[in-house]
């Protein structure tokens, strides 16, 4: 997958969950947390049920779509919803409001979880996608994928280490094939150094010296010892 694939998928993954958010902050919003009080501590509506505590305190609001659970001071700590999208959610927050865990399921049969730190920045999503595959990546404080961890339906099982400007630099994976293959790649995403075992057991090594030029040494097959008898 090339650097424009990477950055087209990164950008639906952002679209999607900022759609997701703002469903559930409509959720919360529509159950009326914080901005409501029933008359009766008691009270139980067809659309609308709301839970206090001995101190009158709303900690459990249930709507038609969702489900949110509130600590103390009445502050919405996780949020459960499906929307009318087709996504299900589920959200947790900190004291101080702010979004640290969120998982979802989406119409087009992915499934992920975010992890974001106190300033609400994604560091580490994992998921399944659409087409199969599965995926764990990292992010570091800009947002950038660092590395990034993938099993795919096609036998390929890959981890990439990307650099400050989100550029993969180094590669490894095995294929269904059986080549395991150690990649080093330059800031121009040019090959530098390729090594790699064959199917046959063969060890080679391709030097990049530029991107025009190569040279290539190849050892003998690797042959397991025969048991002693």
């Amino acid at each position: 997958m090339d650097m424009e694939q990477r950055v087209c998928r990164l950008e639906r993954a952002n679209r999607r969950w900022r759609r997701l958010a703002w469903g559930m902050l409509a959720v919360v919003g529509s159950a009326g947390l914080l901005a409501m009080r029933p008359a009766d501590p008691d009270e139980l509506t067809v659309r609308k049920l709301m839970v206090v505590d001995s101190e009158g305190r709303q900690r459990i609001v249930l709507t038609g779509s969702g489900l949110i659970f509130a600590d103390e001071g009445e502050r919405p700590r996780i949020v459960m919803a499906t929307l009318d999208n087709g996504s299900a959610a589920i959200q947790h927050f900190d004291p101080d409001g702010r979004r640290r865990i969120a998982t979802g399921t989406f119409p087009d049969g992915g499934a992920s979880v975010l992890h974001l730190d106190p300033e609400r920045r994604v560091r580490l999503e994992s998921g399944t996608y659409p087409g199969g595959d599965a995926r764990i990546m990292q992010f570091d404080a800009d947002g950038l994928p660092r590395l990034t961890a993938t099993t795919g339906v096609d036998g390929l099982a890959s981890i990439e280490q990307l650099d400050a400007d989100g550029m993969p630099r180094i590669l490894m994976g095995t294929t269904e094939s059986g080549l395991a293959e150690v990649r080093l790649v330059d800031r121009s995403g040019d090959d530098r150094l390729v090594d790699r075992v064959e199917a046959d057991g063969r060890v080679s090594r391709r030097l990049h010296r530029d991107p025009e030029h190569e040279s290539t040494q190849v050892a003998s097959p690797v042959r397991t010892a025969p048991p002693r008898s």
